[in-house]
């Protein structure tokens, strides 16, 4: 299924402060793009002739990017089982204040490889940094601890003795 693809090449030349473009026209089965996902979202409605199609737009309109943090939360013993290797702890109640945003953000920790009896690695992204950094380690040991205990129905759970 081969279609005739006109690419436009733009190519820049630092030392004499010069930017060429060049048409290159021939037949592909398939073209693969490879630009940031900010610069394809900023530019997929001017960087295609014809112009993607409306699905396609929406789709990368769609794709998220942003920032990933991880949070060590320390704790005095263990309360997940020794052969571990993630926990997803989803949030289902769907809240709609504050609370219920950053608890969304709470879903996947991991046992850190050198010290899995004590230390789990919570990763966040999205907007879970931004909402996370906002609060105080105590006011997060209370957050992430309600959020164990509730999903995993045990309310023996412990605080993380340490948040870093």
């Amino acid at each position: 299924m081969c279609k005739h693809v006109r690419l436009k090449l733009r190519k820049t030349n630092n030392d004499q402060n010069l930017m060429e473009e060049e048409w290159l026209s021939t037949h592909f089965d398939f073209v693969i793009i490879t630009v940031p996902i900010g610069h394809l979202k900023q530019f997929s409605s001017t960087m295609f002739l014809p112009q993607l199609p409306k699905n396609k737009l929406k789709i990368i309109e769609a794709i998220g990017f942003g920032s990933m943090e991880k949070v060590f939360l320390i704790y005095d013993e263990p309360f997940w089982p020794e052969n571990m290797t993630s926990l997803i702890a989803l949030n289902c109640n769907y809240e709609e204040e504050e609370e219920g945003r950053i608890r969304d953000s709470l879903h996947t920790l991991q046992p850190h490889p050198w010290a899995k009896n004590r230390l789990l690695v919570l990763w966040l992204s999205g907007n879970g940094p931004r909402l996370v950094n906002a609060l105080t380690d105590s006011m997060l040991s209370d957050l992430i601890t309600k959020h164990l205990r509730e999903v995993l129905q045990d309310k023996n759970i412990r605080p993380p003795a340490k948040i870093i």
